[in-house]
């Protein structure tokens, strides 16, 4: 017989802060409020008690998506979220040449970042002068430990090829070629 959703699957209004459409604190969030049209993006029943994991799917099926948020999955390694990123800018007709540019301006960083660890240099050191800000304050290094230097090095070359491609010096499809890199990079 189930019993419910266990203490873990909860999502308590600490979790989600600053949102104006919660309940009051202390109490879990039961999705959706009222019951869902056959148009709604949210396929959890009603009266189905969420957990963080629901609610974060929930916003990012109807989000805008926007650059930082790519270069945050790609560094942290999730491909899943990643895919959704790109296949969402796709769609709300972003240009791939700013994409292209923060994709390359990361994995410069990324370079750097590593050539100055192996040097023995401190993370916190290296903070300012590689304007590793928020969130790639850890996910910078992470991302420096998982990916290669070799891989890093072929990934900007192949910024460089989406570049051509972009410019019209060379033959292919920008956006297919920057969801393979991007891919890769998060794999």
């Amino acid at each position: 017989m189930d019993t419910g959703p266990s203490e873990n699957s909860r999502v308590w209004i600490s979790n989600l802060k600053h949102s104006p459409f919660l309940p009051s604190a202390s109490k879990a969030i039961f999705w959706p409020p009222v019951r869902k049209s056959k148009n709604s993006p949210c396929s959890i029943p009603q009266g189905h008690l969420i957990n963080i994991d629901d609610a974060e799917a929930a916003v990012a099926t109807v989000a805008r998506f926007d650059v930082f948020q790519l270069a945050g999955a790609w560094m942290k390694g999730d491909a899943l979220r990643v895919s959704r990123l790109l296949d969402g800018l796709e769609e709300e007709g972003e240009e791939p040449v700013l994409l292209l540019w923060a994709v390359a301006e990361d994995i410069r960083t990324l370079i750097r970042l590593t050539a100055a660890l192996k040097q023995g240099q401190n993370i916190q050191s290296l903070r300012n002068s590689l304007r590793l800000w928020g969130d790639k304050q850890t996910l910078a290094p992470m991302a420096a430990k998982r990916i290669s230097i070799n891989r890093l090095l072929d990934a900007l070359k192949t910024c460089a090829k989406i570049d051509r491609i972009i410019k019209g010096a060379e033959e292919g499809d920008a956006w297919t070629e920057f969801k393979q890199l991007v891919t890769s990079l998060a794999a």
